[in-house]
């Protein structure tokens, strides 16, 4: 193969992205695009830690665990 050849086989594949049907809680659905699996799922971690944040049902993991006298 050729070098222009691999480089261009090498652009296909990193500019290459992924749809995925997010699906809400209340069964909103969106399409996104995606470069990654990986990068779907922290889409999906970000907006799942904001709702949570949102319901005040994390706030206790800014406090200590443990406390020391």
């Amino acid at each position: 193969m050729s070098k222009h050849y691999e480089e261009m086989s090498q652009l296909d594949r990193t500019d290459k992205k992924m749809k995925f049907k997010i699906v809400g809680r209340n069964g909103e659905t969106k399409i996104k695009e995606f470069r990654s699996q990986y990068e779907a799922d922290l889409y999906c971690e970000r907006l799942n830690y904001e709702r949570l944040e949102r319901l005040g049902l994390i706030e206790h993991l800014n406090m200590t665990a443990i406390k020391f006298d």
